[in-house]
């Protein structure tokens, strides 16, 4: 297995496109990433997520890189959402004892401008708390302020997996 990747890896790169090199680049960092502990998953150590709690809840920042872009060069649509899911998701975590676990049940999602610029700031929020549900609300930003999208999504709290 692995003398076959080194023989996929050495001609990928000899035939990639500069753009293309810097989406290898970002996903081995990614790895990296997850490996090190910076990143509880692997979809947020590729956008390459930074946490940052606050009084009111959790943000999220994350860089807008090619790995980020649909084909109109803004943020995918799919990747904001990943991104708020993510934000509500974790602060759901926080908010539960270690034997518990939260669950997206449902999420809304309103899409109110183009994701453009060098950065995406999240921040979610409590709204409810109850025993088996919580409810959450996230927003993320462009740099320059813009309100780039709003969600709210229900978690449900299940027991925690054995691993």
């Amino acid at each position: 297995m692995k003398e076959k990747l080194q023989q996929e890896w050495a001609s990928f790169i000899e035939e990639a496109t500069t753009e293309e090199q810097e989406i290898l680049r970002l996903f081995l960092n990614g790895i990296k990433r997850k490996k090190s502990g910076m990143n509880e998953s692997y979809i947020s150590s590729f956008l390459q997520i930074e946490k940052n709690t606050v009084a009111d809840g959790l943000e999220m920042t994350f860089p807008i890189t090619p790995f980020a872009l649909n084909s109109l060069d803004i943020v995918h649509g799919g990747v904001t959402a990943t991104v708020l899911d993510t934000v509500m998701g974790t602060y759901a975590h926080m908010l539960i004892s270690k034997d518990r676990a939260a669950v997206t049940s449902e999420m809304n999602l309103h899409f109110l401008a183009k994701g453009v610029g060098e950065k995406i700031y999240s921040k979610a929020t409590l709204i409810h708390k109850g025993n088996t549900r919580l409810v959450m609300e996230a927003k993320a930003y462009r740099e320059d302020g813009t309100l780039m999208a709003h969600a709210t999504g229900t978690f449900h709290i299940i027991p925690r997996p054995e691993k």
